[in-house]
């Protein structure tokens, strides 16, 4: 079978989506389709960059293809015969975030650019043959736009690489630093950390005004020997060992649909997540106390339970294996995935 994939990427920025599909396109191959990969990019340019971008993508052509895979908007909005959806969210700065920080502002312009997306959302949707979100965006899909979709998490890239090699000393948070993804919260917390834990950031960088926030408090408070920031991209073996080596993993995104790569990633490192609890799909997807620390995101409350870990490994090493086996108790695996995505 002939498969297209076609997804949106923000230039020069390497994340969970694009790794995603990376593994999909070889997963299909080694299970003998012809898969070829196509990336529109996103123009972060509101006033005329979107209309750009859905009209390119709504031109494209793949009718030589058998079944295009479309992910997110506006590759999603390309027009074949046989279209699967597999939304990891909609634009949700049109939707839940409009107004808000990280938004589409309440301007004339903003509410133009939210009038398209909602229009050639309900165009593009009821053109679909399924539907696949992972969950909190099986519940926006709903509420804003009235369509269903099937749950579907993603499986984690390479997962047979992940191990335990100890519990550490440090806290490790490998992820895009963005705004929304609140590494910032992170190294604040790390001022009222009063054990030996310390903190190592791995992650790419598409907002120097972000890094340059951090370098401020890291620099204000004396905390060069206590946060170690890698604001580049890091080889999969070097995250692979920083996790199998440290305390815990910690995740604290505003309102995330899904549980993440960084979760899923510490949990078959054995190792417990920290997240907060208004971190959208990671708090839904863990167990407070059991494989995970869910805390309200303030640096005090935070570092609290970094202490309580560093202190008590025995501890983080028992709710490490739990995350390992519930993770394991989820069967998320490449045959049924590409099997549902393939119906």
């Amino acid at each position: 079978m002939k498969i297209a994939l076609f997804i949106t990427v923000t230039p020069f920025v390497v994340g969970g989506s694009e790794l995603l599909t990376n593994d999909l396109k070889r997963q299909l191959e080694l299970r003998g389709h012809t898969a070829k990969l196509f990336r529109i990019p996103f123009i972060m340019e509101f006033e005329t960059g979107m209309f750009v971008n859905a009209m390119s993508a709504q031109m494209l052509n793949f009718d030589d293809y058998d079944i295009l895979i479309a992910f997110k908007w506006p590759a999603y909005l390309a027009v074949h015969r046989h279209k699967n959806l597999w939304m990891f969210h909609q634009f949700r700065q049109a939707y839940d975030l409009f107004g808000k920080p990280y938004g589409l502002p309440d301007t004339d312009m903003g509410r133009a650019i939210k009038e398209m997306v909602e229009q050639t959302d309900n165009v593009a949707f009821p053109q679909a043959n399924k539907i696949f979100a992972i969950p909190n965006s099986v519940k926006r899909l709903r509420y804003y736009s009235g369509f269903e979709a099937e749950k579907m998490l993603c499986p984690l890239p390479n997962v047979d690489n992940y191990f335990k090699q100890n519990v550490g000393d440090f806290i490790y948070c490998p992820s895009r630093i963005d705004g929304m993804k609140r590494q910032l919260l992170a190294v604040e917390t790390m001022r009222y950390v009063t054990s030996g834990a310390k903190l190592i950031i791995d992650g790419k960088c598409g907002d120097l005004a972000i890094l340059t926030e951090m370098g401020a408090v890291i620099k204000k408070y004396g905390l060069e020997e206590k946060v170690t920031i890698h604001a580049e991209f890091v080889p999969e073996e070097d995250k692979i060992k920083r996790y199998s080596e440290c305390l815990a993993g910690i995740y604290l995104p505003v309102d995330e649909d899904s549980p993440g790569f960084v979760t899923l990633e510490a949990f078959y490192s054995r190792k417990l997540i920290i997240t907060a609890n208004d971190s959208g799909g990671v708090a839904d997807y863990v167990e407070d106390g059991y494989d995970a620390f869910v805390i309200k995101p303030n640096p005090k409350d935070i570092a609290e339970k970094i202490d309580y870990l560093y202190e008590h490994k025995d501890v983080a090493e028992q709710m490490g294996e739990n995350a390992y086996k519930y993770m394991i108790g989820q069967n998320l695996n490449w045959d049924e995935t590409t099997r549902r995505l393939l119906g």
